[in-house]
C-alpha cells in the first residue's frame, strides 16, 4: 500500500518538477521523505 503511495508522490513530484512548480515540489518532496522513512521503519521493524 505504501508503494503504491510513494509512486503516485514521484509521479506527483516528477510533474511539479515538469512544470516548475515551486509549492507542488515542495509538498510532495516533504511528504516523500516522510513516506520513505515510514517504508524504512516498516522494513526495519518487521
Amino acid at each position: 500500500m505504501y508503494t503504491v503511495f510513494f509512486i503516485g508522490i514521484v509521479l506527483w513530484l516528477y510533474y511539479g518538477i515538469e512544470i516548475g512548480s515551486l509549492s507542488i515540489i515542495s509538498a510532495n518532496a516533504v511528504t516523500l521523505i516522510l513516506v520513505l522513512s515510514i517504508i524504512i521503519a516498516k522494513l526495519k521493524f518487521k
